[in-house]
């Protein structure tokens, strides 16, 4: 069994992503699992600040935190991509990239539930064209065909997300961390 993974929490802005992306590291630091956490905002504004939101720049922007995330796996390091990655594309060829140990977690929440989380007033400014190519509104999310986990965070608690998302690590990559003696 592999022991490490690279994690894509992916959907629509204001769906979780941040929010499940930070709990779980948070997590599984303190039970002692290697792990680093790839957001969407923070990766745009360091090894992505050269992309813009055209859809070969988003695709690039995933591309990117993939090779990054495959680097760390090697190293022994799981990585968790709190990342919209808005196209089918984009996440096949993450999926490429990184190989064995890639896992599509998709937040399955509407628009509306969304609409009404964002604090940001982004989907405000998208509907009045003061944002362009905003993924929801005049952008597309593809959603993932065949996910290997499907969350409903307009449904279930932050602390049930985490657990139905550590639940699912610890069976098909952290079993033999749990074995050595790591209690998760």
């Amino acid at each position: 069994m592999k022991e490490t993974f690279c994690l894509l929490l992916t959907g629509l802005p204001c769906s979780g992503k941040t929010t499940l992306g930070k709990r779980l590291y948070e997590s599984l630091i303190q039970k002692g699992i290697r792990v680093e956490l790839f957001d969407g905002d923070k990766v745009r504004s360091s090894f992505c600040v050269d992309l813009d939101f055209s859809r070969d720049s988003r695709i690039e922007n995933i591309v990117r935190v993939a090779k990054r995330s495959r680097t760390l796996m090697d190293e022994g390091i799981s990585c968790i991509l709190s990342m919209v990655a808005p196209y089918s594309e984009a996440r096949a060829r993450a999926k490429e990239i990184v190989g064995s140990g890639f896992v599509v977690a998709f937040l399955d929440v509407g628009l509306e539930v969304c609409e009404k989380r964002d604090t940001k007033g982004m989907y405000k400014r998208a509907r009045n064209g003061e944002i362009k190519s905003f993924t929801g509104i005049d952008d597309v999310y593809e959603k993932p065909v065949d996910p290997d986990l499907i969350i409903r965070t307009d449904i279930l608690t932050i602390n049930e997300c985490v657990e139905k998302l550590e639940g699912f690590l610890v069976k098909n990559f952290l079993a033999a961390v749990q074995v050595a003696g790591i209690s998760l």
